[in-house]
């Protein structure tokens, strides 16, 4: 169990996630029980449930970015999918354990093309972890979605003028997987 991560999948399973993460008697509780569990050897179904959830997101954005580009009557194959952050966190240089990558290689499935943003990561801790080289925000351009992984402060201040200038199409997807843009710029899930 990886703690806030897990705690957070169990909360798209289906609760709030502002009232799990205001509760700390809660996610003491659930800290506590696990801890519990893990010396009576015993494996709570609800926590594996919340590990596969956690496990699977990366493809489940992957390819709800894909439908939405056939939706749209693009062409996915050799097309180019922005990634706007690949950190553990937001706000944090962390790479190590970040999801984002499961995302970018999900995509690399499909033939699309991925260029990928952090202001925050050091470009060469992602490069010697992951293989994979960073750009500005100024050099994404011609892209046919925009994935919002990593809620950077950065981020929130991109105006709707500077998306509208990274796409190649008039039809603009913006994945907004945090929920850091106003939901009338984003097709939030």
């Amino acid at each position: 169990m990886s703690g806030e991560a897990d705690i957070l999948a169990l909360a798209l399973a289906g609760e709030n996630v502002d009232k799990v993460r205001s509760c700390g008697i809660c996610l003491q509780f659930l800290k506590e029980h696990c801890q519990r569990t893990k010396e009576y050897g015993y494996h709570s179904n609800i926590i594996l449930a919340g590990r596969r959830i956690n496990d699977d997101m990366g493809r489940y954005i992957a390819e709800h970015t894909i439908k939405c580009m056939v939706n749209s009557g693009m062409r996915v194959k050799k097309s180019t999918v922005a990634i706007l952050g690949v950190t553990f966190k937001e706000n944090c240089s962390d790479v190590r354990n970040s999801k984002v990558f499961d995302i970018v290689h999900e995509l690399k499935e499909y033939s699309v093309e991925v260029v990928i943003v952090d202001p925050i990561a050091d470009p060469n801790e992602v490069y010697r972890l992951y293989g994979f080289h960073l750009a500005t925000l100024e050099e994404i351009e011609k892209v046919s979605a925009v994935v919002i992984a990593v809620t950077h402060k950065a981020f929130g201040r991109i105006s709707r003028a500077d998306f509208d200038k990274m796409y190649c199409t008039d039809s603009k997807i913006l994945i907004d997987v945090k929920g850091i843009m106003v939901p009338i710029y984003a097709n939030r899930f």
